[in-house]
């Protein structure tokens, strides 16, 4: 991968990158204690964490799209186990001083979906919460919703613990791929629901997939269209990654004779959508997510940098973040090790039970950790600080491939910043992938494979 230096064209590399929505969490050699491992991780320069809470069940059905560790909710005992099991690894990992000692300034429940837990689980996790860590720097609590689940009690509960943003899975609002990804919720049942969220969180965020197998221009513009009259704070736009082993959805589409989108589609894709979600009123604050100009005071620039989603500034943000993920199959992000919790729900709770850690740790990619300000926060919230960065410890190949970029006009280099182009925005994928270093690009090859051909990911000779 290549980028373009002809300044006047849309095309900014020679292919495109297929993983669309990742994070960077490089591992390498595993450690056989893992105790010793959390007792040994080095919080010294840690400026924001944040916290994960996966909670992996689902009503009656699974999404299509979906390829989350999750499973079908069997009975109301099987959930209460897993609350048991969670607030227990909430209390085990609180031992130890390298997970309390660092103020918490963010929180973040995802899914599966959280909004499947009663009124007293969400209470009883809130309570662990808020007992074992030091939230006085807590700037922001997401919590994900099935539309399904939303109720008043539930909400007003989690306003208690101290909730501050809600985020609701709407995906599309077209039946035809309603039904496709297997989405229960009437287009009547979500605008209640919406309303609902908007009555007692004023941070309220949808969730969305465009470049949908078969979806035509039209049936984006109307998707765009009918997403932003739901007058959200917040929106969330993501394209539909091709999913590893998502055999259901494979099916689906391969009967209906519906091929993916080329990437270079997915990208016209992608400019249409800025252009379309600008005119309803909404500007990108981050490689996928718009913020209505209502709340912001830089209405005419092409990237805000008014509204922040805090989590992805621990996780997506500078090496003086990390992210401590709790549940099964959830992800730890720290400094010098990342952890990987064990996905099997019975395993996991039985492992807690024993009053053991249920996780495999590893020692973290320090090259790539060290360079995560260039890699993930430039190109994905448009600009990085200089002065967050120990350019000593970047791998030079990260700051060959940055000079590279600016070169070709996609990163301007400013005094004390660096700056992502508007043109490069739409890029912002194959910038983070350019800039990984050789181990961590490894890595991200290892995650997918795929039967496509050469032409879906080629963009142009040059």
């Amino acid at each position: 991968m290549q980028p373009n230096n002809e300044k006047n064209s849309f095309l900014k590399f020679n292919e495109a990158y297929p993983l669309h929505t990742w994070y960077p969490l490089f591992a390498q050699e595993e450690k056989e204690n893992i105790n010793n491992a959390i007792s040994n991780v080095n919080i010294q320069g840690i400026k924001t964490r944040a916290l994960y809470f996966h909670i992996p069940f689902c009503e009656e059905r699974f999404c299509a799209f979906c390829t989350f560790n999750r499973k079908i909710k069997e009975n109301d005992a099987e959930i209460q186990n897993y609350v048991d099991a969670l607030i227990k690894e909430i209390e085990i990992k609180s031992q130890y001083d390298s997970m309390t000692k660092v103020p918490i300034h963010a929180i973040f429940f995802g899914g599966g979906t959280p909004s499947i837990l009663s009124v007293n689980q969400i209470l009883e996790i809130g309570q662990a919460i808020h007992e074992h860590f030091n939230l006085s720097k807590l700037r922001e609590f997401s919590f994900e919703n099935n539309i399904c689940s939303i109720t008043e009690d539930k909400l007003l509960a989690l306003k208690e613990i101290g909730v501050t943003h809600v985020r609701a899975g709407i995906q599309t609002l077209n039946p035809k791929y309603r039904e496709y990804f297997n989405l229960r919720p009437t287009i009547v049942e979500i605008k209640e629901k919406v309303t609902l969220l908007k009555k007692h969180f004023e941070n309220v965020c949808i969730d969305m997939i465009y470049g949908i197998n078969g979806q035509t221009v039209d049936e984006l513009i109307k998707d765009i269209h009918n997403a932003c009259k739901l007058d959200t704070k917040l929106i969330d736009f993501y394209p539909l990654t091709q999913p590893k082993g998502n055999m259901q959805l494979h099916k689906l589409f391969s009967e209906k004779g519906l091929n993916p989108h080329t990437e270079l589609t997915l990208k016209g894709y992608k400019s249409l959508l800025r252009e379309v979600t600008r005119a309803y009123g909404y500007i990108p604050h981050n490689g996928h997510g718009f913020v209505n100009t209502k709340y912001v005071s830089d209405k005419n620039d092409r990237i805000t940098s008014d509204y922040v989603f805090e989590y992805h500034k621990c996780v997506m943000g500078y090496e003086s973040g990390d992210v401590i993920g709790f549940g099964a199959g959830a992800e730890s992000g720290l400094s010098n090790y990342v952890m990987l919790n064990e996905k099997n729900i019975m395993r996991y709770s039985r492992i807690i039970n024993e009053g053991n850690i249920p996780a495999r740790i590893f020692n973290a990619n320090l090259a790539a950790n060290y360079a995560r300000g260039i890699i993930a926060h430039l190109p994905y919230f448009g600009y990085v600080e200089k002065k967050y960065i120990n350019f000593e410890k970047v791998p030079a190949e990260t700051k060959g491939a940055l000079q590279k970029l600016i070169d070709a006009g996609l990163i301007i280099d400013k005094e004390h910043e660096y700056c992502m182009t508007s043109d490069a925005w739409l890029w912002d994928n194959e910038i983070m992938y350019y800039l990984s270093p050789s181990s961590a690009k490894e890595e991200l090859d290892a995650c997918f494979t795929s039967k496509l051909s050469e032409d879906y990911y080629k963009i142009a000779d040059f």
